[in-house]
């Protein structure tokens, strides 16, 4: 690239990007509530007490997401000529969602 530069070639640079997502599993766990409730009711005359929990159910879809970059230079404006590969990146990372499971459809821009 040294050598376009001192010769006053034009340098073009392309970023090529290709991002994939795949749905991996779906987890559930119940969540107790710290909050404990008491309720009072009569049995037989008698008041009987109880303590009742809130415990909620979370589901979790996890996804395996990728990324992937090239950064590409060339001389002149047509990439059929001489070029070097300035760099490249990749990135994998795992998310997580609550509601966005496999059977959801997503519309393309």
């Amino acid at each position: 690239m040294l050598a376009w530069a001192a010769q006053h070639h034009t340098v073009t640079l392309r970023l090529q990007c290709q991002q994939t997502c795949r749905f991996e599993r779906t987890d559930s766990r119940d969540v107790e509530s710290s909050d404990r409730v008491v309720k009072t009711t009569r049995q037989g005359g008698a008041p009987v007490e109880r303590e009742v929990t809130v415990v909620t159910k979370v589901v979790e879809h996890v996804w395996d997401l990728a990324l992937q970059c090239e950064l590409q230079a060339f001389a002149g404006c047509n990439s059929d000529g001489e070029q070097c590969q300035a760099g490249t990146q990749a990135s994998n990372a795992r998310g997580q969602a609550a509601g966005l499971g496999p059977d959801m459809a997503f519309a393309a821009d």
